[in-house]
Parts: C-alpha cells; structure tokens; sequence
C-alpha cells in the first residue's frame, strides 16, 4: 500500500507540472519534458515506469497524430486548442503482496 501511495503522490506531482507547462507559444515537448523532470527530482526509480505519452490533442479527429504530448513533438500550444492530458506509471510492484495477483500495479 505505501509504494501506492508514494507513486500517487509523485504522480500528482507530474500532473501539476504537466499542466503549468501548457503554455501558447510553448512546444509540446515541453509537457513530456516536464513530467520526466518531475519525476526525477521527486523519485527517480519511477523514470523507467512513466507512460511514452502524456497524452494528445483532440480537433477533427478525436486523437491529433501531430498532436501527440510526447518528447519529440516541436509542434507549438495555440489559443484554444483541446488535449487530453494522460499520464501513469506502469509495471510498478507492492513489495508487501501476499500473492503474485496482487503484486503488480499502475496507476
């Protein structure tokens, strides 16, 4: 329960930064960069667990393939554009599981 509770914490952590980096005239690297630097400062074991994507940009289509909240996406943030913004940790483990289905988690 305690490493749940920690990868929370860390992960709404990620979710404010993500959220401040959402800027006009930003890329949209910089959500992806934010969040990694986060969970960096915060807890670096989790680095490896982060999601590739913190998300996607919605318009025409419901997911914008040039619209992707990743790491190599120099796209810019423009005035009233839509993102679902979504972040996790995955593969994580509960040290104190009492079986094997109860051992893995995400969040």
């Amino acid at each position: 329960m305690q490493e749940q509770k920690e990868a929370y914490g860390v992960l709404m952590d990620v979710h404010g930064a993500c959220l401040a980096a959402m800027k006009v005239g930003e890329p949209l690297s910089a959500v992806y960069e934010a969040a990694t630097e986060t969970i960096k400062e915060k807890d670096a074991t989790l680095r490896d667990k982060f999601v590739s994507s913190c998300g996607f940009g919605m318009g025409l289509e419901y997911r914008e393939r040039n619209l992707q909240l990743n790491s190599k996406n120099k796209n810019t943030f423009q005035e009233g554009m839509v993102f679902n913004l979504s972040i996790g940790f995955q593969g994580l483990e509960r040290k104190e599981a009492k079986d094997e289905k109860s051992k893995a988690f995400a969040i």
